[in-house]
């Protein structure tokens, strides 16, 4: 065997490598999205999913698999916003994380599908509105500004705050602990917005 042959039967190795560890944290998120069903809100479950899509992107990389990467870039995206307390999890979140991993799990069983020029395209709107609805989601610090007049300083101390003295905790949360806002005045901001999200129309072709 020449040294081109061993590259390639190496990459080969590390691709199929990488397909059967991508499969197995594409059956954990599924799982956890079956427990997201009975609490949506779960911050453990909403954590492990997380972990499970960074590692695929990580791993995307390693072996040069952009669509995978960048899917799975997207989608990361998202659920950073969940933990971070910016966005409420809700149904649209859960459907276009399942169909992240219904787009991964598709090309990880067919690599050369990425060959497939409708196939692309389906790809493309999904991230086309992975990314519309976080950039078009309101956040709930901008709510929060908005609806309790709490100033963008205050804003920034509590995320701060978020990374320290309350890690785990999402900002509305921090909001009540720090008297900022009732607990009811919160619930009701996180209406609004889940609300506002149902108005955020899946790009044609997606359903969610």
């Amino acid at each position: 065997m020449n040294l081109e042959d061993s590259y390639k039967q190496q990459d080969s190795e590390f691709l199929q490598e990488f397909v059967e560890e991508a499969k197995e944290h594409l059956d954990n998120i599924e799982m956890k999205i079956l427990e997201m069903e009975r609490d949506i809100n779960n911050k453990e479950t909403i954590n492990s999913i997380f972990r499970s899509i960074h590692t695929i992107k990580g791993l995307a990389g390693f072996v040069a698999q952009e669509l995978i990467e960048t899917i799975s870039h997207k989608t990361e995206n998202i659920l950073a916003s969940i933990r971070k307390g910016e966005l409420q999890s809700s149904k649209k979140i859960v459907d276009l994380v399942l169909l992240s991993v219904d787009f991964i799990r598709t090309i990880c069983n067919d690599i050369d599908i990425q060959e497939n020029k409708d196939f692309l395209k389906e790809v493309e709107k999904h991230i086309e509105y992975t990314e519309k609805f976080k950039d078009s989601s309101p956040k709930i610090g901008d709510i929060l500004k908005e609806k309790i007049g709490i100033s963008e300083e205050e804003i920034e101390e509590m995320v701060e705050k978020q990374k320290s003295d309350y890690q785990g905790m999402r900002l509305g949360e921090i909001v009540v602990k720090e008297n900022k806002a009732t607990a009811k005045e919160v619930i009701d901001i996180l209406r609004s917005q889940e609300e506002q999200e149902e108005n955020i129309e899946p790009v044609s072709g997606i359903t969610g």
